[in-house]
């Protein structure tokens, strides 16, 4: 087999000597020993020379590297292709696709970038309201981001080209969740729930969908019309005996936390930032997490005098919970309880919203449609306010004292699926 180089001066004398230097390619020399011939090797040389005059159609849009990947990709068709019959059309074809890749990964890692990018907008909005941005945690969503990143690069390959991925193989990658088996710090082996694999296949869809949108691709997304997969009945809600277990398995504060959480509907973040001047008139008076307009939740009579105890020998600007642990620890607790709660009833902290929200409307009777939404976090947009502003408080405080955890036991499997 003989060796050819294609030479400076042949590369480059058709190169307008200003764009030289932006591009590099003073020293850039490209090989040819993978043609079979001379015959061949012309051939080649031919061809380059037009994918370089392709270049400089539009040179701003291609530095150095990307030059000299353009070209080997280029001749790596040529050559693949059969040369004595060289079909152009085909050759442009594949050296577009190649070149323009974009990968499932490349996707999935700038939906992050862009999701990071809006919660530093979001807490900096926040903190100008006054709001206690340091009790708040990552954004979830970025979380099962990198979270489905990771099982992406496993299933699939860094190079996996998005336009490849149709809805097979995305139903093949949503069975290697199922199947997908993972080591405890027990050194046990669990499996991914079914709930995270339904949230990381709706993720998916919303990532491929702002993808396929922004860049006006006439594809399918390949993560529609999936079915959700069964949740286990035990996982909807806390029951009233496994609220009982926690009093013996948590601390007194920790306990009268998750009290508070389950009888208030409140997230994890919006209690752990609760201090004393947030208690007015018996009442939790705060910004939502998510929406940010002021909400009021009554406290429950079972715990108020719990509460008002707890907080009579703080100063306004002290927290409610975990009042003299640093920070860090503070946030800790939610890691704490929920392996706890993980441990013994597979649930986490997140579900004492669900039970609170599951008993209100199971439930209800007489209450206001709209008191039910203020208290279950069920307001968007402009109502936000008007619907605050307009709540008795006296009739939200009816509402959640009319909660008796005793009751949970009483919700049958039907009202929960």
């Amino acid at each position: 087999q003989e060796r050819y180089k294609m030479s400076k001066n042949e590369f480059i004398k058709r190169v307008p000597e200003s764009l030289q230097t932006q591009l590099g390619l003073q020293r850039f020399k490209i090989s040819l020993n993978k043609c079979i011939n001379k015959t061949q090797a012309k051939k080649a040389k031919i061809f380059l020379e037009m994918k370089v005059m392709d270049i400089f159609k539009d040179p701003f849009n291609f530095n150095k590297e990307k030059a000299k990947e353009y070209l080997k990709i280029s001749l790596n068709i040529f050559i693949l292709e059969n040369a004595n019959s060289i079909n152009i059309s085909k050759i442009n074809h594949n050296i577009n696709k190649k070149i323009n890749k974009v990968t499932l990964v490349e996707i999935i890692n700038k939906a992050i970038e862009k999701k990071n990018i809006e919660h530093i907008v979001k807490m900096k909005q926040l903190q100008k309201n006054g709001v206690d941005i340091k009790v708040k945690q990552e954004n979830s969503t970025i979380k099962q981001y990198k979270a489905i990143l990771n099982y992406v690069k496993e299933f699939f390959n860094d190079d996996f080209d998005f336009l490849d991925l149709v809805h097979k193989k995305a139903e093949e990658f949503r069975n290697f969740l199922i199947t997908y088996e993972k080591e405890t710090k027990n050194d046990e082996v669990k499996n991914i729930d079914n709930n995270t694999i339904n949230i990381y296949i709706k993720q998916l869809k919303t990532i491929c969908k702002n993808y396929i949108v922004d860049n006006d691709l006439n594809i399918n997304n390949p993560f529609n019309n999936f079915k959700t997969l069964p949740i286990s009945e035990n996982k909807k809600i806390f029951k009233y005996d496994e609220i009982k277990q926690l009093e013996q398995l948590l601390s007194d504060e920790e306990y009268l936390f998750f009290k508070f959480l389950t009888l208030s509907g409140l997230r994890f973040e919006e209690m752990i930032a609760i201090n004393k001047s947030n208690i007015i008139d018996n009442c939790l008076v705060f910004a939502d997490a998510k929406n940010q307009f002021k909400r009021i939740v009554p406290i429950h009579k079972c715990i108020l005098e719990q509460i008002n105890k707890k907080a009579q020998n703080l100063s306004n600007e002290e927290y409610l919970f975990f009042t003299f642990e640093q920070n860090d620890s503070r946030l800790y607790k939610r890691i704490k309880i929920n392996f706890i709660l993980k441990e013994n009833f597979d649930k986490t902290l997140h579900k004492t919203r669900a039970t609170f929200i599951t008993y209100l409307n199971y439930y209800n009777t007489n209450f206001s449609d709209n008191d039910i939404r203020s208290l279950t976090h069920k307001v968007d947009g402009v109502d936000n306010k008007n619907y605050v502003l307009t709540r008795n408080a006296d009739n939200l405080r009816i509402i959640v004292d009319s909660i008796n955890l005793k009751k949970l036991s009483d919700i049958s499997n039907i009202a929960l699926r």
